[in-house]
């Protein structure tokens, strides 16, 4: 489809099809924009046009066409079905049940324990979503709840929350100043070469035709972030089963999963994106066997416990620690060692 932009000259051309075609939401003109489905003319023949990028602060000029896929330009087709978000609506049952994961709440800081599996924030395939249902931590106060951190989906645990804007920035200082120190519990294939350790390795993200991924890297060279930290075993079962304490001195992507993999040897259970890292003798075969596939089995790595000081009363701590979920606990149980009292 095309149109002709006439008197509209010096118009950027995002704002000039947000006008003449008001069906198209802003994110799809950028994306259309970025995947050069969008582009202008001096005339209105397809056979002699010619296509180049333009980006959203092209400005028209006088008697341009704008060239527009026919889906996109119809009226009766303003947004593919898989680009409308899904609308949560917030009821009673849904508030009930998000009650059920707080851990702490002042007027400022609201902790919860994050399900397995719950997404924090939504993407192209994930419209169900922890950022979606923020109203229902509402409660008595004036705003929604603000994210200050992620987990990544398959993590469960603690995760802290802002109560207002202002709180939210306030809590997102203390992160960046690393004065949070968080703790994690995960439950290995195989067992570390040292009880406990440190860990400083730099990392970072490739493509594979899985997917990004994270791995390890020797060199701080180009993107490469490096990622500390500490580790100890707490107990173990056989030679085969680990359960350790992570704590995090930085926050980088996977930094926890991809380190226990490639630097321990030892992948974190239900983490099949990294567990072809395994560098090991030990028969995993047998524990896959009592487990289950590893891509129908949770993965083992929980948010134990958080502790910082409160961004506003300078005399207390914050200091939180949330129940491990049940498939962490059955798995403890299967394989007959004691989870640790802390």
């Amino acid at each position: 489809s095309t149109q002709s932009t006439g008197e509209e000259a010096s118009i950027r051309i995002d704002n000039w099809i947000k006008k003449n075609f008001m069906n198209l939401p802003h994110s799809l003109i950028e994306r259309l924009l970025r995947k050069n489905e969008i582009f202008v003319s001096s005339t209105d023949s397809a056979d002699e046009i010619q296509t180049y990028k333009i980006k959203s602060n092209y400005r028209l000029e006088k008697d341009n066409f704008v060239w527009l896929a026919k889906q996109y330009a119809d009226e009766d087709h303003s947004v593919k079905p898989k680009l409308a978000k899904k609308v949560i609506e917030i009821d009673d049952e849904l508030i009930n049940e998000t009650k059920s994961w707080i851990l702490y709440k002042d007027d400022v800081i609201l902790i919860i324990n994050k399900p397995a599996g719950l997404a924090v924030q939504g993407g192209s395939k994930i419209s169900y979503h922890l950022e979606n249902i923020l109203p229902a931590f509402k409660l008595n106060s004036r705003e929604v709840p603000r994210l200050v951190h992620r987990l990544d989906k398959e993590t469960s645990g603690v995760l802290v929350l802002g109560r207002s804007k202002k709180a939210a920035a306030s809590l997102g200082e203390l992160f960046r100043l690393r004065k949070v120190q968080k703790v994690y519990w995960a439950i290995l294939l195989g067992r570390p070469p040292k009880p406990e350790g440190r860990i400083v390795q730099p990392q970072i993200s490739v493509r594979t035709s899985a997917g990004e991924k994270v791995t390890i890297t020797n060199e701080m060279q180009g993107s490469a972030k490096l990622a500390v930290t500490y580790y100890r075993e707490l107990a173990h079962a056989f030679d085969f089963l680990t359960l350790v304490e992570l704590i995090p001195s930085t926050g980088r992507k996977h930094q926890l999963r991809v380190q226990c993999a490639e630097v321990l040897k030892a992948p974190i259970i239900g983490d099949a994106k990294y567990y072809p890292a395994i560098d090991s003798k030990v028969n995993y075969d047998s524990v896959q066997e009592i487990l289950g596939s590893l891509k129908e089995i949770p993965l083992h790595l929980h948010a134990f416990s958080v502790k910082f000081p409160h961004p506003y009363i300078s005399y207390r701590k914050v200091e939180v620690t949330a129940n491990l979920p049940s498939h962490f606990i059955k798995t403890a149980q299967l394989f007959g060692f004691p989870i640790p009292k802390k």
